[in-house]
């Protein structure tokens, strides 16, 4: 939940629309790309220490992301 702490951050200090838009395309691009990487990295099967930690990587990344882009794009989590 520090992606969604710091994407409402960013969107409390971001108000001009151009700036949150470049925000949310990165932030989306990020976050495909990282997922893309896990689904990658899951298919090819290998168990070497590093190819785990790599994945445990891409995976934090893409939730950290997922988050960071809800809160930026004004998805709420709380009541």
């Amino acid at each position: 939940m520090a992606g969604y702490a710091l994407g409402d951050l960013t969107a409390k200090n971001t108000k001009n629309p151009i700036p949150r838009a470049i925000c949310i395309g990165l932030s989306f691009l990020v976050c495909a790309g990282a997922l893309i990487k896990y689904v990658i990295g899951i298919q090819q099967g290998n168990a070497n220490t590093a190819d785990v930690v790599w994945l445990g990587v891409w995976l934090t990344t893409g939730f950290f992301s997922l988050t960071f882009l809800m809160a930026v794009s004004g998805v709420s989590i709380s009541k």
